[in-house]
């Protein structure tokens, strides 16, 4: 049980460091909507984190049958915010894996910089170990060991949170590394 309680607040920690530019939540996440003239322009104005990580990924990742998607997190303010967690079905099994992605709403690639780089910046704080750097995948990526165990990514305007609660390291595993790249391919 007290994995479980230590799981809820990696998961809501991950989702304050991503919300902590919205303004508000609840609009719906596809919204159509256009970049605003004079920004550098999103190419992204819609985004499904349920396309970008599946139920065959999280059932392949997570080694076990896995339930139907959640959507814990959902919002648009100044970022489009999307996400999609999976659970192990067994009810003894606390697993899970989840991505959530966020996009500055006006397409602000200034903005989509600044909150990945809050989030390098507190993740010390927030997990009490610094993050590492991991090249190779999108523009930026960093993983955060300790009780986050959650690899970061930005590419373009998007930024990714990816947990696999079944990896931990100092270094994100390759079978982590693994399916961020396919993720990254399944972006828009």
């Amino acid at each position: 049980m007290k994995n479980y309680f230590r799981l809820s607040l990696i998961s809501l920690l991950a989702g304050v460091l991503l919300l902590s530019a919205c303004k508000s939540a609840g609009t719906p996440v596809n919204t159509g909507a256009q970049p605003q003239s004079g920004n550098s322009g999103s190419t992204t104005t819609s985004i499904d984190a349920c396309a970008l990580l599946t139920k065959v990924d999280a059932e392949a990742i997570l080694g076990k049958p896995v339930k139907d998607a959640e959507h814990p997190i959902e919002g648009s303010a100044e970022f489009i915010v999307t996400s999609c967690q999976y659970s192990a079905q067994s009810d003894s099994s606390r697993d899970i894996t989840y991505v959530i992605a966020s996009v500055p709403y006006n397409g602000d690639m200034q903005a989509a910089k600044t909150s990945y780089d809050t989030g390098v910046s507190q993740s010390q704080s927030a997990y009490g170990v610094p993050s590492v750097n991991v090249p190779g995948l999108g523009d930026a990526a960093y993983w955060v060991a300790g009780s986050g165990n959650l690899l970061t990514i930005r590419k373009g305007d998007v930024n990714l949170n990816l947990k696999v609660s079944t990896y931990t390291g100092d270094t994100p595993p390759q079978p982590v590394i693994h399916l961020a790249k396919v993720i990254l391919g399944r972006l828009p």
